[in-house]
């Protein structure tokens, strides 16, 4: 279980405990990891996959869950993911159709078997020219929602979701202007760009799907998802 105890204002860093012991009492084995800065979730999943863990539930917000969905992805495997949404947007938990509730998402955890669902990979140019890449699932921004949502990262969220987002983009779309980084093949200033874009798989617990024929979110019976 890999918590990031920052989330939700802090108030994870109170509830985690709990949410472990409910854990067991839905007869999942728990080895609870906690994440002490930006970018270790990725860490720990890595490393959980690469020891054939089979089951990762990621204890945060969308950020939480994305950097453990890199992590996975990169750690090769078959680890699955499960989710238990400590954050304050929650679009993952929405996309997807994974109950808010701790003690609802935890049986799926638990009981449910798993689907796969699109897992993307996008390289780019970092802010220093180095070529960087990561993978992603729902949604990946660029531009003024990337900047937005950074923005929101940096400031924290002390009013709420709602107004750090809404001031986030006001702010942003004010003020914004088109940055230039230097590209990592080119001597000239060039502006940063995907520059590739892979899917791949990786498994994820019960959630939604879209029919194409109708455009229409349908739910699927009971069960895990995956990533594919």
């Amino acid at each position: 279980m890999i918590v990031n105890p920052a989330s939700s204002a802090g108030r994870t860093a109170r509830q985690w405990p709990e949410i472990a012991k409910r854990a067991k009492a839905h007869g999942l084995e728990v080895d609870v990891r906690l994440t002490e800065q930006r970018g270790h979730a990725t860490a720990l999943a890595r490393e959980a996959a690469g020891r054939g863990v089979p089951l990762v539930l990621a204890v945060g917000g969308d950020g939480t869950v994305s950097e453990v969905a890199d992590g996975l992805a990169g750690g090769g495997g078959t680890t699955e993911l499960a989710i238990v949404q400590r954050g304050s947007g929650c679009d993952i938990m929405r996309t997807f159709g994974i109950p808010k509730d701790a003690d609802r998402a935890l049986e799926i955890a638990a009981r449910a078997p798993a689907r796969t669902i699109d897992l993307g990979r996008v390289e780019y140019a970092g802010r220093d020219g180095a070529t960087e890449s990561r993978h992603f699932i729902n949604i990946a921004s660029a531009g003024l929602t990337g900047v937005a949502a950074d923005r929101v990262n940096r400031s924290g969220k002390p009013l709420g979701a709602t107004v750090a987002f809404g001031w986030a983009a006001v702010a942003t779309f004010v003020g914004y202007r088109n940055s230039r980084f230097p590209h990592p093949d080119r001597r000239r200033a060039a502006r940063p760009g995907l520059q590739q874009r892979d899917r791949g798989q990786l498994p994820l617990l019960r959630g939604r799907d879209e029919d194409p024929a109708r455009r229409r979110p349908r739910r699927r019976p009971a069960g895990r998802a995956g990533l594919g």
